[in-house]
């Protein structure tokens, strides 16, 4: 863009995400650099009233650049949101100055968001909860995610939009899953200007298949069944079973016998019940890969597995 003030200067500017760079030509006369007056005021407007913005010294170059950020607005899919810029130059005198004619610009969004972190899929009952990590306070113009699901861990979606649903949440729980089948899941912030981030890798949920004994109620014994899956990345199921109501512990170790996280402690009434690991430690700092051993302890009954996290 251009636009020429009384006193032959050109004002020119251009789109620099997340601003605008405004360049002032201060023209010549007969081959020499025009003599400008001490100051330049840049003033900017998105369509209201004129705001200043800052303000340079002459310095009796030819170009001068000043950088405008932020817009008033960003431009993005939905339609160009133009800044409109003038630039006045002052003397000494406060009655001596001339103004440029009105010229416009604009920025655009094409930042993406930041990635969602720690994608976890926990089996509940008869549907499969969906969590991530995500500081949604720090991403101003945060507008939802985007989860997707496929069959297999290298699916890729066909299209940014198409989406298996939204939430504004970091947790999503899908009903909509059948026993002893393989779901895996991506996840992708979306701001309000259309921009999606990077997707997480996929992980991968099930939901197993409930023996005949645990639909009739109550188990005849004690049992620590085998994690599922296994190796697993990042998250495992344990089930276990509890014929009589009674305290129930279950500790992940690692192979020198010490303790990582406690994932239960406390009484537990009869029945089939589970527990996920999501690989995490008591302070909640994922563990390395390598074999940890889950062992449920009761006053009576202590059994021990092992478990492979593969990252």
């Amino acid at each position: 863009m251009s636009a020429r003030g009384k006193t032959g200067a050109v004002a020119t500017g251009k789109a620099v995400p997340p601003g605008m760079e405004v360049t002032l030509d201060a023209g010549s006369e007969g081959g020499a650099v025009m003599a400008l007056p001490p100051d330049l005021v840049i003033t900017l407007s998105g369509g209201g009233e004129w705001i200043g913005i800052g303000s340079i010294d002459a310095i009796q170059d030819s170009i001068y650049t000043f950088m405008v950020g932020p817009t008033p607005a960003d431009s993005n899919q939905v339609g160009i949101n133009w800044t409109y810029v003038r630039i006045s130059a002052h003397t000494a005198n406060p009655f001596v100055y001339a103004m440029s004619e009105v010229d416009s610009g604009y920025s655009l969004d094409n930042i993406a968001p930041g990635v969602p972190a720690n994608l976890v899929v926990s089996p509940l009952a008869d549907v499969l909860e969906i969590s991530w990590n995500y500081d949604i306070t720090a991403t101003e113009d945060f507008q939802y995610f985007a989860i997707y699901r496929g069959g297999e861990a290298a699916f890729e979606p066909v299209h940014p939009d198409s989406t298996y649903s939204v939430t504004a949440d970091t947790f999503f729980v899908d009903e909509q899953v059948e026993r002893d089948v393989d779901y895996y899941y991506r996840v992708a912030a979306v701001d309000h200007n259309g921009n999606h981030s990077e997707r997480t890798l996929a992980v991968q949920g099930r939901l197993v298949s409930l023996a005949l004994d645990e639909r009739s109620g109550v188990p005849g014994t004690f049992a620590l069944h085998q994690n599922y899956p296994n190796p697993f990345n990042p998250s495992t199921t344990i089930r276990f079973d509890v014929p009589v109501a009674t305290d129930i512990r279950i500790v992940m170790y690692d192979l020198l016998g010490r303790e990582v996280v406690r994932l239960m402690d406390g009484r537990r009434e009869p029945g089939y019940h589970s527990v996920v690991w999501n690989g995490r430690d008591r302070t909640g700092r994922y563990v390395p890969t390598g074999i940890y051993i889950a062992r449920l302890m009761t006053p009576g009954y202590t059994k021990s597995i092992k478990t492979v996290l593969m990252k």
